[in-house]
């Protein structure tokens, strides 16, 4: 991908895994990219819902 590539998320990746395996997921995304880069580890599990729909503030 390039400098103007990306899905509008602002650096930001969402990544879809079993409940299970979140901690897994968090070490590994520690271990091999937040810590290598000297970055804090930022990462928050959700759980995707039915479809989309109005959010109403």
């Amino acid at each position: 991908m390039g400098a103007n590539g990306g899905a509008g998320l602002g650096g930001c990746i969402m990544v879809l895994t079993r409940h299970e395996s979140v901690p897994a997921l968090r070490r590994a995304l520690t271990q091999d990219y937040y810590r290598p880069r000297g970055l804090e580890p930022a990462a928050l599990p959700c759980v995707a819902v039915e479809g989309a729909g109005l959010a109403e503030f």
